[in-house]
């Protein structure tokens, strides 16, 4: 009999069983016998029970074992389901070149080896044996979501090969829109791939789906056509292929061709119509021939009289010539402008340039704004006289200030022209406005820096606004634009000054700041003719205005002492000079910058 550990048979002694029969035995020990056996049952039946809970703790024992290694299976399957939905295409159904093996087999067929090394390492046959059931279940799970991904990405495959047939087919027509037979094919591998993607569907939803993807193909031929300046061809392959359109895609093109057509139309007319009024032989860049626009388009409503969307057309065609001729006219102009203003500085006679070519091809308006400029430049260099050349050079930007202001308020149109087209508003301007506008020019070197000086001229208009000088008033007169202009060239003067000394750009707020300051700083003025004093900001202040300003006494006797003491001549010109740089800024300025 097998002992368990721990527990051990009680002896009985052979004294108390002497023989191995009941004769002869006293009724005493015949009980005592009966007490033995009953003892002896009793100890049989305990280790009975000893036997079945050890059993109970192996079995116990070996299900948790089981259960941790069918969790650690269970991850090994997971992360190989995991690891296989990551093959994309053809890659989870291609088989091995060189097994020959579906990714789907050699992926269970490690999963069984990881399974197979789990079982050998349980400690007894029974766990082993139970083992294999367990991992033939995980291997079946894996085998099914293996399946899962694979039909999916067969699908998935399957449909990019036929979208991908479908775009092919869609190059090849805009390649070959003259090709009969290549058109015929590829619309059939449209038709073909367009059927396979729809597999499964009625065949009404096929159809359509043919329909729709052939007209899309075909509208994408007609639109290269169109981009490629061919409306004549694009609308003889719609014609000739009206049958692949279904209606919205016939809808779509409609609009477009008609335009196309009428656009074609619009280039004839507007060749004809400026070949009748634009001189035979004209050329933007010789002088100031200019196009004889309400003759051309009078012209472009006659032959369009009936066709309204081939008349817009052919203005709007013509508008973009008459704009180019002018840019053309107004680049030339500004070379040959720059070029005679270059002879004259270097001392070449006005009547020595009057004889070369680039006078020759200046516009008549032009020629006589250099004269007035030569002429003045001249009488100031007679004079010997800096003063005098300064305020002949004053002069002519008071006279034009108006021109001016359109420009220096308009960063758009500044921003558009060349720094050569700038530069030749010399003699029109000055040299002092001129050089204002080249300095801006200079600073609208991209979008941000268009967008600030937007903002700038602005802000300028708002705070002139509240002083009561409307910049945008159309009713304003030649005069008012130039009181407004010189008012735009001071405040510049005195923001460049304030930039300076803060070295660094002035903010936005800073400018505000800044310009309502010097529209605060005023002094009296005195007009004569027996006309009231009035108060005007030393930054708004004209020349004519600047030469009657009242001086406090105090203050004139303060600049008086200081002149003094400097041996600086005390006379009526340096006195305001100096009382005004001591208001504002602006006074230096105001005085031609002494």
């Amino acid at each position: 009999m097998p002992v368990v550990p721990g527990y051990e048979l009680p002896q009985v002694s052979p004294a108390r069983l002497p023989n191995a029969t009941a004769q002869g035995l006293t009724l005493r020990e015949l009980s005592e016998g009966a007490d033995g056996a009953r003892q002896l049952g009793n100890i049989g039946r305990g280790l009975a029970g000893l036997s079945d809970d050890a059993q109970k703790e192996r079995d116990q024992a070996n299900s948790v074992i089981l259960n941790d290694n069918v969790n650690k299976g269970r991850q090994a399957q997971m992360q190989q389901s995991q690891n296989f939905a990551l093959l994309k295409g053809d890659d989870a159904f291609k088989p091995d070149p060189d097994t020959g093996l579906n990714p789907s087999d050699k992926f269970a067929g490690d999963l069984q080896d990881n399974l197979k090394g789990i079982g050998e390492a349980l400690p007894n046959d029974a766990l082993k044996q139970a083992w294999q059931a367990h991992a033939a279940d995980l291997v079946t799970a894996f085998k099914t979501d293996a399946m899962h991904h694979g039909v999916q990405q067969w699908q998935q495959y399957q449909d990019n090969v036929s979208k991908g047939a479908i775009e092919t087919a869609g190059q090849t027509l805009i390649q070959y829109p003259g090709d009969p037979e290549k058109i015929a094919g590829a619309t059939q591998s449209i038709r073909d791939s367009v059927a396979s993607l729809n597999k499964g569907q009625d065949k009404s939803v096929v159809e359509q789906a043919q329909a729709d993807a052939v007209s899309v193909a075909q509208t994408s031929v007609v639109k290269s056509l169109l981009a490629g300046q061919s409306p004549d061809l694009a609308n003889k392959y719609f014609t000739d292929h009206a049958d692949d359109f279904t209606p919205a895609g016939k809808a779509s093109l409609s609009e477009a061709l008609a335009h196309a057509t009428a656009g074609s139309a619009a280039i004839s007319a507007v060749d004809s119509a400026m070949a009748k009024h634009v001189p035979q032989g004209a050329d933007p860049t010789q002088g100031d021939t200019p196009i004889n626009a309400v003759a051309i388009e009078a012209d472009l409503r006659e032959q369009f009289k009936d066709k309204p969307l081939a008349l817009r057309a052919a203005i709007d065609e013509f508008h973009v010539r008459e704009s180019a001729w002018k840019d053309t006219q107004n680049q030339y102009k500004a070379a040959n402008v720059n070029s005679v203003m270059g002879m004259l500085a270097d001392g070449k006679s006005l009547a020595t340039v009057q004889q070369t070519q680039e006078w020759a091809n200046l516009p008549g308006e032009a020629r006589a704004q250099i004269q007035d400029h030569a002429l003045s430049r001249a009488n100031a260099l007679t004079a010997r006289s800096d003063a005098s050349a300064a305020r002949n050079d004053k002069a002519l930007g008071l006279q034009n200030y108006d021109k001016y202001l359109d420009v220096a308020m308009n960063p758009d149109k500044l921003a558009a022209m060349t720094p050569d087209e700038v530069k030749a508003l010399l003699p029109v301007l000055g040299t002092s406005l001129t050089h204002n506008l080249m300095e801006s020019r200079a600073k609208l070197n991209n979008a941000a820096d268009l967008k600030t000086a937007k903002m700038d001229a602005d802000q300028f208009g708002s705070t002139a606004l509240a002083f009561g000088i409307d910049t945008k008033d159309l009713t304003l007169s030649k005069e008012e634009k130039g009181n407004i202009a010189l008012l735009k060239q001071n405040v510049d003067y005195v923001l460049t000054e304030l930039q300076a000394a803060k070295k660094s750009p002035l903010t936005t707020q800073e400018k505000a700041d800044a310009m309502r300051t010097e529209m605060a700083r005023t002094v009296t003025v005195d007009p004569g003719f027996f006309s009231a004093n009035k108060s005007v900001p030393v930054v708004q202040l004209s020349p004519e205005d600047a030469a009657h300003v009242v001086i406090p006494d105090a203050d004139r006797a303060q600049i008086t002492s200081a002149m003094n003491s400097m041996k600086i001549p005390v006379t009526e010109e340096n006195i305001r000079r100096f009382y005004l740089r001591k208001v504002s800024p602006a006074g230096k300025v105001v005085t031609g910058g002494k």
